[in-house]
């Protein structure tokens, strides 16, 4: 099966959309660019969800209720096409504000262990660094995420540009 430009246009531009929606905590955004089949799944540090209503309530709930601002990017992407089926390989930054309700007790996914002190006590920044493998199925002609996978970089790479 020949791809075309658009097919590449099409990821690039849901992981764009799925960027922002994770900027913005944004489930309904995120309902956009997620499949609603019940197998889809997201594999993360901290855990495992299954169907998108974990998905919405344990990613994109926890992050609206742990952190004020959100910046997610990527870089490093690549898109392998499979028949019906691409897989996008990317690295990621990501830096957040912790709420400060959230000063005296662990974050809500408790797997961060890089937070730091921000400007002042109020203010406390997680940084996070990995890769991601992004699993898209197409549907007529919309690309969807079927399935995310995400990690650290391995220990080596964790301090080192990428």
């Amino acid at each position: 099966m020949n791809y075309v430009l658009a097919d590449e246009e099409a990821v690039i531009k849901v992981l764009q959309q799925y960027k922002e929606s994770i900027n913005s905590a944004d489930a309904e955004a995120g309902s956009m660019i997620w499949s609603m089949n019940p197998e889809v799944s997201m594999i993360h540090p901290c855990g495992h969800e299954r169907g998108w209503d974990q998905i919405r309530s344990n990613v994109y709930g926890k992050f609206k209720r742990n952190f004020i601002v959100r910046n997610l990017k990527s870089s490093h992407e690549k898109i392998n096409f499979h028949g019906d089926f691409a897989l996008l390989e990317f690295n990621w930054d990501f830096e957040a504000l912790l709420k400060s309700d959230n000063m005296n007790a662990s974050v809500e996914w408790g797997c961060w262990d890089n937070l730091s002190s921000g400007t002042s006590e109020r203010n406390r920044i997680v940084k996070a660094r990995g890769r991601e493998s992004m699993i898209l199925r197409k549907f007529g002609y919309e690309w969807k995420i079927v399935h995310i996978h995400y990690s650290g970089l391995p220990a080596a790479d964790s301090h080192s540009a990428h």
